[in-house]
């Protein structure tokens, strides 16, 4: 009997090297997707000589560099007597019966493995182990192995949402707001202290804006190219353009008004000649008249001769025009002609316009950065659902990711090809490493 199991080891040995040598198929284990790995190998026995009383077993095992293995289902080659035995056993004992196999019989082995967690990440090995039992001991024979590719995860991250002409410009131009920002201006209101507020300036005593006088011409063109370029966007879009006029409050309060009101209907007139598509509703025209509240901010600094007193007249009088004589008088015109000479001159001459917009959030990157960090704990069904219904192509990575992890590589791999032909270079790095 030494003999023949001497002769068995040589022969089975030979016979599973001349099989991968001679069209048959060495031994392998791959990922099918994230669930299931796939084992597959040829074995057969037709050279190795197993008495009626005999048997081999091939045992496949799955081990992990990091310790952990699996066990696989065996498969027997069996001598008459030895097959009947086995078979009455395990009838008797109400045992499952692996697969048996004659002496001279050939088997493709395939089995489908479900994934335990530690497969992931670790370098795997397919030993298949050997034992040939006789009618009394059992002898370990020489197996083989294969190693498997290194499980691999696919990976997404998070996209940037696109931000709309509105929000871009809105980080330098900071007389565009948002909409929630909006608030209407009122005679209380110190227009120098609004952030943001562009000033056009007028002749004294005049409702004529000129382009090139003082800083108009700037002003008017940048309040108009951020209206045009906002225009066309999708994104966003201008809600309000506020307009406001105002007069310096020396001379008759009467006429003063009217100056405010002409200045800040020449500011809107201006705007719409430029050829700016807004409608009627997005002007919001509106008229402090005597500019009393950015006297009393000026007032403020210690700079203005007897401020404080200046202060108590501005409150303490309701007739604008008794409060401008009262002014004139405060410290024996020395205020007044402070006044006149550092502050009424910006006031008297001034319009004021800020622009308000509105822009809709990038819902698909929202939706793909919540797909993403639903992945992360392993909801892989919700962020499916997520990214699913966009037509967005920056989506196609993130739901091939999840659809993998689903146990659907052929969906997966779609998604991925169709992210890398949209330049999406992760798409086409998991495509790559799970199509090959």
């Amino acid at each position: 009997m030494r003999k023949n199991i001497t002769i068995a080891i040589c022969l089975f040995s030979a016979a599973i090297t001349c099989m991968a040598g001679n069209g048959g198929n060495s031994p392998v284990i791959e990922w099918k997707d994230s669930t299931t790995l796939a084992v597959r190998f040829d074995v057969r026995a037709d050279d190795v000589r197993l008495g009626t009383n005999d048997r081999l077993v091939v045992m496949p095992r799955l081990v992990g560099a990091d310790g952990n293995s699996r066990w696989l289902p065996f498969v027997e080659y069996a001598g008459k007597q030895n097959r009947k035995y086995f078979d009455r056993r395990a009838a008797l004992q109400g045992e499952d019966r692996n697969e048996v196999k004659p002496v001279d019989g050939s088997l493709t082995y395939e089995y489908t493995v479900r994934a335990e967690s530690w497969m992931r990440h670790t370098d795997l090995t397919l030993a298949i182990e050997r034992d040939y039992e006789d009618c009394c001991c059992v002898t370990n024979l020489p197996g083989d192995t294969a190693a498997a590719p290194r499980y691999y995860w696919p990976g997404t991250s998070k996209v940037v949402p696109r931000i709309s002409v509105a929000e871009r410009l809105a980080r330098t131009e900071h007389l565009l707001k948002p909409v929630a920002d909006y608030r209407p201006v009122t005679t209380a209101t110190p227009l120098r202290r609004i952030p943001g507020a562009q000033f056009v300036f007028f002749p004294i005593s005049s409702t004529e804006l000129k382009a090139d006088y003082r800083r108009n011409r700037e002003t008017l063109d940048r309040v108009v190219n951020i209206l045009k370029t906002i225009e066309p966007d999708t994104a966003s879009a201008v809600v309000y353009v506020n307009i406001v006029g105002s007069a310096s409050p020396d001379g008759p309060a009467k006429q003063n008004n009217r100056l405010a009101e002409g200045r800040a209907k020449a500011l809107c007139d201006y705007i719409r000649a430029c050829g700016v598509g807004l409608p009627d509703s997005a002007y919001r025209i509106a008229t402090v008249g005597e500019a009393w509240a950015d006297l009393r901010d000026a007032a403020l600094s210690d700079s203005v001769p007897a401020g404080d007193e200046l202060i108590r007249i501005i409150d303490g009088t309701d007739d604008p025009d008794r409060r401008e004589l009262l002014m004139k008088r405060l410290n024996k015109g020395k205020t007044y002609d402070y006044l006149r000479r550092h502050v009424l001159a910006e006031q008297r001459h001034s319009g004021y316009v800020n622009i308000y917009y509105s822009a809709r959030p990038d819902e698909p990157a929202l939706a793909i950065n919540r797909a993403v960090d639903l992945i992360a704990e392993g909801r892989y069904a919700e962020a499916l659902a997520e990214v699913e219904k966009w037509n967005d192509p920056r989506k196609w990575n993130t739901q091939g990711t999840a659809l993998y992890r689903l146990g659907r590589k052929d969906d997966a791999l779609r998604c991925f090809r169709l992210g890398a032909e949209a330049g999406d270079e992760e798409a086409a790095r998991n495509y790559d490493m799970l199509n090959n």
